[in-house]
């Protein structure tokens, strides 16, 4: 009887033993279905790490692309001799736009040790942050996905464990992590918006006139303006019905996206359909910085995006949007559109996006927001601007001139102390990298590592073999859960 009885468990426990045995190989990044941002002149550099479980000598990586989705294949290549500590990094060089199936081998005596593990989908294209109001976000009219399966997003919805205690904090570790999904009719974007509205619809568009694939991030947020996204970027104080500045809502969730998950895929520009909003904002002569106007609080938020980032040249691509039953006007005045044209024809690095004030109200719902057929017309007019179709004489080509944030480092998935010091010092790890928020940290014994008042840190997980000292109580680790 005690035969029958342990069985189940010592064939489990064979199961187990023979996949993670064959498996040598597990790669953290790429994840399947990322899109990492190309360069204008067509190429990427794809940085690959993981981590093998029995003695290799290097490490072989090849790209095949996939049938009707671009690409040029890659033979098989050593992406590192020798990894120790049980953790690879490398990269393929110059890889064209187009999708791929990343495969990657251990080898060990030019044998290959176990199986070779395959990433399917891993693409090389463009990557879109979404900024605006309910236009942008999603309004009351059904929406539908993306028909080609090349358009990507982070499945972020309102049936997610984390979603209302994301909404709730505004902290990063709630969003989920780098796994991407096909923008379906019933997925959301992260890290702000709960369905794909019109942008599945432009993705499709891109995907057939680039022939690359497509990934957007959301940071939409229904019913805000500009001056309470500038507020909220400068920690500025205002009263709102809905809009949480204590949170820093709305700008958190384009900071959250920038240093989340734009480091690891790279970004194009931030597409930005402002603007109706703030039609009842003041229009001033001069700024006063605590009480600002629609033009002087844009320029301002670009700016913060930039800093935040740390990319100075980031695209961004303005709407001209400022429909009300009409194009609103101020005394006659066109203010909103002033604004528009004077931001993208004398803001460096900012660039004519889609023309929304070309859809009447036969696109709307109620004189501002999509129906559906003004959602087919709004994915019309971005395409327009992003591939520089039917626009004004003179307007210079969005992909050619803008500058694109590439990925140029690969990411920091494990971290130990090699001395005392400081966390924000990359000279105290392993990685010769500031530890992130996918990274699982080690401060080795002996080591004192200490955290000052000037930055927040995070990590994935924290082993404390040695001492972490706290320099200021008020400051301390985000353990992403």
């Amino acid at each position: 009887m005690r035969f029958f009885k342990d069985t189940p468990k010592i064939f489990l426990l064979l199961v187990i033993c023979h996949s993670f045995c064959l498996a040598q190989i597990n790669v953290l990044y790429p994840s399947s279905r990322i899109v990492i941002q190309r360069n204008n002149q067509n190429l990427a550099t794809l940085f690959i790490t993981g981590t093998f479980n029995q003695p290799i000598d290097r490490v072989e990586a090849r790209l095949l692309p996939r049938a009707n989705e671009g690409g040029i294949s890659r033979n098989w290549m050593t992406i590192q001799n020798n990894p120790s500590d049980g953790i690879f990094t490398g990269s393929i060089l110059q890889v064209y736009g187009g999708r791929y199936d990343l495969e990657v081998r251990g080898m060990l005596n030019n044998q290959v040790v176990g199986t070779t593990v395959i990433v399917s989908k891993v693409g090389v294209g463009e990557v879109f942050l979404i900024v605006g109001h309910s236009n942008a976000s999603g309004g009351s009219s059904p929406s539908v996905g993306a028909t080609s399966d090349l358009v990507s997003s982070i499945n972020w919805i309102n049936t997610d464990p984390n979603w209302l205690n994301y909404w709730n904090t505004a902290n990063p570790a709630l969003l989920p992590p780098l796994q991407f999904s096909q923008l379906c009719t019933n997925c959301g974007m992260a890290p702000g918006s709960g369905m794909p509205w019109f942008w599945g619809q432009l993705g499709d568009s891109l995907v057939a006139a680039t022939q690359v694939p497509i990934l957007f991030y959301s940071a939409a947020f229904g019913g805000s303006n500009m001056v309470h996204t500038y507020k909220a970027a400068y920690d500025i104080p205002f009263s709102h019905s809905f809009i949480n500045y204590s949170l820093r809502h709305p700008y958190i969730n384009i900071k959250n996206a920038l240093q989340k998950y734009i480091p690891y895929t790279g970004v194009r520009a931030i597409l930005s359909a402002h603007g109706i909003n703030d039609r009842d904002e003041p229009f001033l002569a001069t700024n006063d910085p605590q009480n600002p106007d629609f033009g002087y609080a844009y320029a301002k938020v670009i700016d913060k995006t930039r800093q935040d980032l740390g990319h100075p040249n980031l695209a961004w691509m303005v709407a001209t949007s400022g429909w009300y039953n009409g194009i609103w006007k101020v005394d006659s005045v066109k203010t909103l559109l002033q604004v528009q044209d004077s931001l993208i024809t004398h803001k460096p690095h900012v660039f004519r996006g889609g023309n929304l004030n070309l859809i009447n109200n036969t696109g709307r719902t109620d004189g501002v927001h999509f129906n559906e057929l003004g959602q087919s017309q709004a994915a019309r007019r971005w395409k327009e601007a992003i591939m520089t179709q039917n626009q004004p004489s003179g307007t210079p080509n969005f992909i050619n001139n803008s500058e694109p944030l590439l990925v140029t480092n690969p990411p920091v998935f494990f971290a130990k102390s090699i001395t005392s010091g400081s966390w924000t010092n990359p000279s105290t790890w392993s990685s010769n990298a500031v530890p992130d928020w996918i990274t699982n940290v080690t401060i080795s014994s002996g080591n004192i590592v200490s955290l000052s008042a000037t930055k927040k840190v995070q990590a994935k997980t924290l082993d404390l073999s040695g001492t972490l000292q706290f320099l200021n109580i008020l400051y301390g680790v985000n353990l992403n859960p």
